[in-house]
């Protein structure tokens, strides 16, 4: 059976990753499933942007 490419390395989500970079937020190892197998790729993980959203809010409130 050929093995299908996951890559997420598109222009989309290179763009994505530098517009999230100024605001501490990388990309890390993000373990899933897709079409019932495992699969490890990088990704996004949400707890970072809650974080940054958190503390933009806190600034925010506090200035």
């Amino acid at each position: 059976m050929p093995q299908k490419d996951h890559s997420a390395r598109t222009p989309k989500a290179e763009a994505l990753t530098a517009a999230l970079k100024p605001y501490g937020i990388g990309t890390g190892q993000i373990s899933r499933r897709i079409d019932g197998e495992q699969v490890n790729k990088r990704g996004i993980k949400r707890d970072d942007i809650a974080t940054a959203i958190t503390q933009r809010n806190q600034k925010r409130d506090a200035g």
